[in-house]
């Protein structure tokens, strides 16, 4: 970074390709003579084609379960322990489903419906993607926040989410963001932030009793499930210097601290989130934040003496 520079440029990053292996499948340990063998068939409940390489464990028991490939015809064996249980099988763009075994030493048969998704985008009130927001799918029968949580999902630097593998039946959709919360100064002169959770739900109301329900049928692909919420605030406020207030007396922070950020074509950016931090006076760590205006333009005021650095971002 050029120290003399006024202007910040931002510039696409580096995109990294992770290959996925092919796992073999498993062999299923027993636990001693307690253990039993669970065998069975996992099958497209619209064709009754078979599904190979769908995951198999059980749960709904206190010990640990291995996990099972199903081979090419859909079959499977899966150790289990002496007592009650459910087969649990699942695979990528179908329902995830638990079934109870039938009488012992009967083969079970699991039928999996495609799954559903639900997807869009979460924007700022200026059309601004915001990433890294929390993204849930529930069903309305829960009264906690995410009690009945049935996907979960995070906004990417588009603002974009995706909730997969979803069964049928009938949803509402709430993204949590947090709020900043004016700072509080304590009697040592340390400032504190602190932030509250604020939910919305589709769309756009604040109650799960006001969403709007979507019911989904096996296969379906919602989109255009967008949500707009308040833009991230950072407003321009003194460095916290962490500092006794007698050893403040003799500083002046009088320094100010403006630019411009820009893309890497010359655009201005505006809304762009610029943080300065570094070390002041006597070594203590000071931040200050603010946002650029429609031209991308930032002023950061009552700076102490000190050496800094400077950084930008925004979504996308």
């Amino acid at each position: 970074m050029k120290s003399v520079a006024a202007i910040l440029g931002l510039i696409g990053g580096v995109a990294i390709a992770v290959h996925a292996q092919a796992q073999a499948p498993r062999e299923s340990p027993t636990s001693g003579s307690s253990a039993i063998t669970v065998s069975g068939r996992v099958i497209a409940d619209s064709t009754g084609d078979p599904i190979p390489n769908a995951r198999v464990t059980v749960t709904g028991t206190q010990q640990t379960a291995p996990v099972v490939l199903t081979d090419r015809d859909g079959r499977f064996s899966v150790a289990a322990p002496a007592g009650r249980f459910n087969v649990t099988a699942s695979k990528t763009g179908y329902a995830r489903r638990e079934s109870t075994p039938p009488t012992a030493g009967e083969a079970i048969e699991v039928r999996l419906r495609r799954s559903a998704a639900i997807s869009g985008r979460v924007l700022d009130e200026f059309g601004e993607p915001v990433s890294g927001v929390r993204v849930a799918g529930q069903t309305r029968q829960g009264s906690a926040p995410d009690a009945s949580a049935v996907a979960l999902g995070v906004s990417d630097d588009n603002g974009e989410y995706r909730l997969a593998g979803l069964p049928a039946g009938s949803f509402i959709v709430v993204v949590t963001t947090a709020r900043a919360v004016t700072p509080q100064q304590s009697a040592s002169s340390q400032s504190s932030f602190s932030s509250s959770l604020q939910r919305t739900y589709y769309p756009g109301v604040t109650t799960p009793a006001e969403a709007q329900a979507l019911s989904l049928r096996p296969g379906d692909d919602r989109s255009g499930i967008d949500f707009v919420v308040a833009a991230p605030v950072f407003q321009s406020r003194p460095f916290s210097v962490l500092m006794p207030a007698a050893q403040r007396s003799d500083v002046r922070a009088s320094g100010v601290v403006r630019g411009r950020v820009v893309s890497a074509d010359g655009r201005s950016l505006p809304r762009v989130q610029v943080a300065l931090s570094g070390t002041g006076l006597a070594g203590v760590f000071s931040s200050a934040a603010t946002t650029t205006d429609d031209d991308g333009r930032f002023e950061l005021r009552e700076i102490g003496p000190g050496r800094f650095v400077i950084s930008a971002s925004k979504a996308g």
